[in-house]
């Protein structure tokens, strides 16, 4: 980052430069649910969390096929909330393989899968996928087309899903990709390499990355970059991050070099918990804090990563009137100030592959 400090009369001028970052522009995320519709304490902890810590939520059940079909007015209602406190929204998801899944496929979609009518069922999961794009258009930062690896009918998904919203980035995203064998790695390359020799419009892939043990970071490294070996110039979220080992202290310590791990991808765009909180987590083992809202030693390494060590704040003095640093991308706020006391404020952005030069001018 170049910060230039000049006169009114464009003349460079020495002065003191204070660059604060304010907001990540990376994704830092956690899933949203029906806890934040609790009146009592626990929902007004649980929302005041989220809205502290987080800057992404993913609904956890009502952007599914079966939620919208039932009740429409629940995703309405918990992405307006998220829109409403600076938070943006991932779509999650579009279909789900597992057709048979009785919470998140609809009747009316297992009783054309029930009769093999191929047919209907996929007119059905065409003007699902459409209808809902255009409904959440411009509303959603992006999109899970599936919830894991399907077959290659995929590829009509997504283009169905690009004529609706050809905007809106659609990830192809799988969960069995966790660091350990390699057999479900190797499906998804050969996936990916179908879809890139079909030209599928897809944007990234979403590795969910809910970890059952503590398993070597090197070698779940080397799965992710495999992966984004066979999806060349796309992206990369992590979208359902926790960990079931209830050792603490080791814990926190893998949770620390994995959101380094994740950090240092250049394509990754985000890293998105599956719940921060015990009293709201499916394994009841979520990152951030216990069931009475103590912080874990987990929570402490999330807090430490994301807004200090990844965290720019920054002070020194210009020379010839320019002043450089390295700074995280993300959202600021600059001041200059001279000696005589003239001082001039400006809210900007540092960001990828940009010059990242700012001129403040004093008047």
């Amino acid at each position: 980052v170049k910060v230039i400090v000049k006169d009114a009369s464009g003349n460079v001028v020495d002065a003191k430069v204070d660059v604060n970052m304010y907001e990540h522009t990376f994704s830092w995320g956690t899933v949203l649910n029906h806890t934040a519709n609790n009146i009592a304490e626990k929902g007004e902890k649980y929302r005041s969390n989220i809205v502290k810590y987080f800057n992404t939520v993913t609904l956890e059940n009502d952007h599914k096929w079966k939620a919208l079909a039932d009740n429409p007015q629940a995703a309405k209602e918990y992405t307006q909330w998220a829109l409403d406190n600076g938070l943006a929204v991932r779509g999650h998801t579009l279909v789900w393989p597992s057709y048979n899944s009785t919470y998140a496929v609809p009747e009316f979609v297992r009783e054309a899968v029930a009769k093999g009518d191929r047919a209907k069922f996929d007119e059905l999961v065409k003007n699902h996928i459409q209808n809902t794009l255009k409904d959440w258009k411009g509303k959603l930062s992006d999109w899970d087309l599936t919830n894991e690896l399907a077959n290659n009918t995929t590829l009509d998904w997504l283009r169905w899903a690009k004529e609706a919203d050809p905007d809106t980035p659609m990830y192809l995203s799988e969960t069995a990709i966790v660091g350990i064998e390699d057999k479900t790695l190797n499906v998804m390359k050969d996936y990916l390499e179908y879809m890139n020799e079909n030209n599928a419009p897809y944007d990234g892939i979403a590795i969910h990355a809910h970890m059952s043990s503590l398993i070597d970071p090197e070698n779940f490294y080397r799965q992710l970059m495999s992966a984004l070996e066979s999806a060349p110039g796309k992206k990369m979220q992590i979208t359902e991050f926790d960990l079931r080992s209830r050792d603490v202290y080791s814990g926190a310590e893998f949770i620390r070099d994995m959101l380094i791990l994740f950090y240092s991808i250049e394509q990754m765009e985000g890293v998105h918990c599956w719940g921060f909180w015990d009293g709201s987590h499916w394994f009841n083992n979520a990152p951030l804090f216990d069931i009475n809202w103590e912080l874990k030693p987990c929570g402490e390494q999330y807090i430490d990563i994301i807004y200090n060590k990844f965290w720019t704040r920054d002070s020194g003095n210009t020379a010839n009137g320019e002043y450089n640093l390295r700074a995280f991308h993300g959202l600021y706020n600059i001041t200059a100030t001279t000696a005589d006391g003239k001082t001039k404020t400006i809210k900007t952005e540092v960001k990828k592959g940009a010059d990242n030069t700012f001129v403040i001018t004093l008047d």
